[in-house]
């Protein structure tokens, strides 16, 4: 459910809603995967923030993960 809010926060320029999803999806211990990162970099990249887009790439850097 909380994967389908993040793709749906991606889609409609809602990083502050995807942030909360990925919150929520630490909160019960999942662990993050590349398109968990990716759809939260998309949020903020189509709500016109760049500087939060490349603080997730950062992040997915430190965790040894990848974009496609």
């Amino acid at each position: 459910m909380c994967v389908n809010v993040l793709n749906t926060a991606a889609r409609h320029k809602d990083p502050s809603l995807a942030t909360d999803a990925v919150r929520v999806l630490t909160g019960r211990r999942t662990r993050l995967e590349v398109h968990h990162f990716e759809a939260l970099v998309s949020a903020y990249a189509n709500a016109s923030d760049l500087k939060g887009a490349l603080q997730v790439l950062v992040i997915m850097k430190k965790a040894w993960l990848e974009p496609t």
